[in-house]
Order: structure tokens, then C-alpha cells, then sequence
């Protein structure tokens, strides 16, 4: 499985690269970093590390690290291939717990789903952007 990444000023261009790449990988959950690094938004995915892809993803924290040191973080982003676009209570613990919206795509609905933790840490005004285009 190939980790792409793209960088763009439209945010629907962003999306629209995180469902062509999911329905590429429709058998497994892909999962990326959302984020905006000066004028360009930017969703580069990475390795799925669950011993179970197709059930539950999970991240390395160093990725995440490495992703947030050079870019301003937005949402994590992941897919669910066989179910819809509504969020698994482990989805809502993960968010909530890192503070990170989590933004869904859902291949048999075709549709994205955002999730805002109680408390977070990201930009309201580009999550207010993320909604508006989902």
C-alpha cells in the first residue's frame, strides 16, 4: 500500500484526494493527517499499524509527531470501508482523548462525517470550512 500525500489551496481538493485514495484501499481502513502548512492545505496518509486493518485503525505516535511539528494539525482522518459514515464509540474516545477532530469517509455511503471532541485543539474557523464541504 502506497502512503501519498498532496498539498493543495482547496480544501475540496483535499477531500476529494482522501475518497479516491480510500476507494482505492476499499478493504482496509486508510488513515491520514489533516493539517495546513502556509498557504496549502495538505492530507498525506500513513501506515495502518492494526494487527486487524479492516476492523479498526491505529497510528504510530511517532507519525503523528513527526506530521504535527511540520504543519498545523486539523483532523485525522480515516475511512470505513463496510459500515457507514457514523462514528464507533472508540472513534469518539480516540478523538476526545487526543483533543483531534476526526474527520470520516465511508465507502458505502459516500459520505465524509466530522467529529469535534469536548475539548479541542484544532482551528474552528478551517473546521467550520471542513463542514461546510462535507
Amino acid at each position: 500500500m502506497d502512503n501519498p500525500s498532496v498539498k493543495d489551496k482547496s480544501l475540496q481538493n483535499i477531500l476529494n484526494f482522501l475518497k479516491e485514495h480510500s476507494s482505492k484501499y476499499f478493504n482496509i481502513e486508510c488513515c491520514a493527517f489533516v493539517g495546513k502548512n502556509k498557504n496549502n492545505y495538505i492530507a498525506e496518509f500513513v501506515p495502518n499499524r492494526s494487527p486487524e486493518p479492516n476492523l479498526f485503525f491505529c497510528i504510530d505516535p511517532v507519525e503523528y509527531l513527526r506530521f504535527q511539528s511540520e504543519n498545523e494539525m486539523i483532523c485525522l482522518f480515516h475511512s470505513h470501508p463496510s459500515s457507514d459514515e457514523n462514528f464507533s464509540e472508540q472513534d469518539k474516545n480516540n478523538s476526545d482523548a487526543t483533543c483531534l477532530p476526526f474527520l470520516v469517509y465511508s465507502l458505502p455511503s459516500d459520505k465524509f462525517s466530522l467529529y469535534e471532541p469536548k475539548i479541542n485543539e484544532s482551528n474552528v474557523n478551517i473546521l467550520n470550512k471542513v463542514k461546510g464541504l462535507i
